[in-house]
Parts: structure tokens; sequence; C-alpha cells
């Protein structure tokens, strides 16, 4: 299984890490790019939890946790 699904986890790795590419200097110097990718695996994985368990995602209701999410991540 593992050879099967080194692809897949390689590719997650390059979207992560070309996410972190994207962020400040400043950014990456005070927490490091470690951590940022960690907080982008983080994420990432909270979304595909929240997109299995949606049951319509027609009905605003399902989308809570993805409200609360956005509201983390927008600044001010």
């Amino acid at each position: 299984m593992r050879r099967e699904l080194r692809p897949t986890l390689d590719a997650f790795r390059l979207l992560v890490d070309s996410v972190v590419d994207l962020a400040p200097e400043s950014l990456c110097a005070t927490t490091g790019r470690r951590a940022l990718g960690r907080a982008g695996y983080a994420l990432l994985n909270g979304l595909s939890g929240i997109a299995a368990t949606v049951r319509d995602p027609r009905d605003p209701r399902e989308f809570g946790e993805a409200a609360a999410l956005r509201r983390l991540l927008t600044p001010g």
C-alpha cells in the first residue's frame, strides 16, 4: 500500500509546500516553514473531514464548520 500511496502523498506535500512558499518572509521567519506546513496539513485535513461528513451540500446548516474555519482564516 505504501508504494501505491507514495505519488498521492508526494503531490499533497508539494501542494502544501507551494502554499507555504507564498507566505511572507516575515511570517516564515517568526513561525518557521515547518510550522506553517503543519498548519496547512491541519487545515486540509479539517476540510477533508468536513467534506466527508456533509450529507446535503445545498443545506447551509451543514457548513457550520466551514464558516468557523473561514472566520479563523480571515484577517481582522
